[in-house]
């Protein structure tokens, strides 16, 4: 009310100055103050733009995704080399104008795109009202240049909509846009003066009220001081198909995806290059939301531009690990983000993980800020991406799931998200009593247990992919069926040697290990009476009371043929109808068989 008074008090002072200046044959102009700059506000046109003489009144600014309520500064942790603890000029939220107003002239749809905040609009036809006083910008943005107001129940004609949901609006003598939660298809009732006076009282309340509750939620916000993995993947080196040709990834543009496990207000990236034999050069990355897995448009008002010790283009040196600087950047469990990077020199061996199970688009040329690509092509694999980390409260958790191919997903549908570790995420989120827990995918598809790989067989990654995995608190044993597959003999001491292994190494940080049985694949070609006795053997240890895991999934049993359990259920055969791996439906099972085991040892 004392703002209302002011501001009527300041504009009558400003009608009188106007009235002797007229008296006195004229007056000069008051100078629009500079409008204030940030990183993600888009560049105001000097020649589209012309003082306003009428009033200003005060208008709650709209809201945005990218004004999160900052989360306490905690030094990232990193398995190389620490980030530098900053954070970068692209986090900051657009403070609220000064009492100016700026009239533009007309704004077309070509405008827009001209504009460095590139944006797209459908365009559409029909009226709405305010339902609300609320800002008119000249862009779909919060922080875009204000160009009036509208009034409660004035009434709007609508020639479009943004892809971020901001109505295209007709104003005054041009095309500009109003925040979608601010407009309806119904006009606000009328309200009398005594409504009015109640409403601004409780207009006063309800903002003393939403002060207290951002009180309330930056102090719980302070509790998150732990470091988590929200996704993550195990790297290996990409082999010709996995390789970029047309165009290739040296010199050009590569928008991947990931789906969280978690969800956060702050986020890392961890960056490598750990199998290239010279630098990787990085001239500029970006992360945002993208609305849908099988097309590379994102959602352009969540983009954050990434940086290292507080530059964005950057290299991560030849067998290193690089992890970004803190930023702001509030995103859901199981939602979908898009990392695009504009690349420079590209080092031979390329570190990756070979089979993302979801689309990577590479674009010839420097397109990282486009969102339109006309030509690409369609990669199924993540490039030098490693893990998303993001704060947590002290009692979430992570959970690794390691493992081959059965792990990994062979077989199922691309941007489909049917593998088990992303069913038992699903199922987790859905528990209140276990949705603390992030599910992070560490299979290799093709490797061994110990019997082949090298660095990437499963006992030995476990070093790198479970115990350095931040917030790691569990992990999902299933593997040893490819060394079954190899052997020439009994192996199956050999196995639950490296079992043994890797339950005492996670055993020594306090972490549990859940072990799978062997699932069947009487029906491929790895089946032999020897292989069935090694796989039969090795369950019998598994499910045996002196193994030393923490619990124990059942998997063998639960797809096995009613008939015949040495063969896998048909119902649950890959489509490549291999008797090995498992179809869409039948990693879900298996997602949700381990979730239900799960429960019964995490569950208070």
């Amino acid at each position: 009310m004392i703002k209302r008074i002011l501001a009527t008090a300041l504009a009558l002072s400003l009608a009188l100055t106007m009235l002797f200046g007229c008296a006195e044959g004229g007056r000069e102009e008051p100078e629009n103050p500079p409008a204030l700059e940030t990183a993600e506000q888009s560049p105001k046109t000097a020649e589209n733009s012309e003082a306003a003489t009428e009033p200003v009144t005060e208008i709650p600014e709209e809201t945005s995704e990218t004004q999160t309520e900052p989360a306490p500064e905690t030094e990232p942790v990193t398995e190389t080399e620490p980030a530098a603890e900053m954070e970068s000029s692209e986090t900051a939220a657009p403070e609220t104008e000064a009492f100016s107003e700026t009239v533009a002239t007309s704004v077309t749809a070509e405008t827009l795109q001209s504009e460095t905040f590139a944006v797209s609009v459908k365009d559409m036809s029909g009226k709405m009202y305010a339902v609300n006083d609320v800002n008119v910008r000249l862009l779909p943005d919060a922080s875009s240049e204000r160009i009036g107001h509208l009034d409660r129940g004035d009434e709007v004609e609508i020639t479009g909509q943004a892809e971020n949901g901001w109505y295209r609006i007709k104003f005054r003598d041009g095309e500009y846009f109003v925040s979608n939660s601010y407009l309806s298809s119904e006009k606000p009732a009328e309200t009398t003066a005594a409504e009015t006076t109640v409403m601004t009282t409780s207009a006063a309340t309800a903002s003393s009220s939403a002060a207290a509750s951002k009180s309330e939620e930056k102090e719980e916000k302070t509790e998150k001081t732990k470091w988590i993995a929200a996704w993550g993947t195990a790297m290996l080196t990409a082999a010709a198909e996995q390789t970029p040709t047309n165009p290739g990834l040296s010199g050009n543009t590569v928008r991947q995806q990931v789906r969280v496990s978690a969800g956060g207000e702050k986020l890392r990236l961890v960056i490598s290059n750990e199998y290239g034999r010279s630098e990787l050069k990085i001239e500029n990355i970006r992360i945002a939301k993208i609305p849908n897995p099988k097309k590379p448009a994102i959602t352009l008002d969540t983009e954050k531009v990434l940086t290292v010790d507080g530059k964005s283009s950057f290299s991560v040196p030849a067998g290193k690990r690089v992890t970004t600087d803190v930023i702001d950047f509030e995103f859901e469990a199981l939602s979908d983000l898009a990392i695009t990077m504009k690349l420079g020199s590209v080092p031979d061996m390329i570190t990756c993980h070979t089979a993302s199970r979801c689309s990577a688009w590479v674009i010839k040329g420097d397109h990282v800020s486009d969102n339109d690509y006309g030509s690409f092509q369609e990669m199924t694999a993540w490039y030098f991406i490693a893990e998303v980390d993001t704060l947590a409260e002290e009692d979430a958790g992570v959970l690794v799931c390691l493992g081959d191919s059965l792990t990994d997903g062979a077989s199922v549908t691309t941007n489909g998200f049917s593998t088990y570790p992303q069913e038992l995420a699903r199922q987790f989120l859905a528990d209140p009593e276990l949705e603390n827990i992030s599910v992070i995918n560490m299979g290799i598809g093709a490797t061994a247990l110990y019997i082949y790989g090298g660095d990437i067989a499963g006992s030995r990654r476990a070093n790198r992919d479970v115990l350095k995995v931040p917030g790691i608190k569990y992990c999902v044993l299933l593997m040893g069926v490819n060394d079954i597959g190899a052997a020439q003999n009994d192996i199956s001491s050999d196995i639950i040697k490296e079992y043994k292994s890797i339950i005492k190494r996670c055993h020594e940080r306090d972490i549990k290990v859940f072990g799978c049985t062997i699932t069947p694949f009487k029906g491929n070609s790895y089946y032999s009476d020897l292989h069935e006795k090694i796989r039969l053997a090795v369950n019998e240890f598994v499910l045996s009371d002196g193994s030393g895991f923490d619990g124990v999934i059942d998997l063998s049993s639960a797809v096995a043929s009613k008939d015949d359990p040495a063969k896998m259920d048909k119902k649950y055969v890959s489509v490549w109808n291999d008797y090995l791996h498992f179809n869409d439906n039948g990693y879900k099972y298996v997602g949700k068989t381990v979730y239900g085991k799960l429960k019964e040892y995490l569950a208070d």
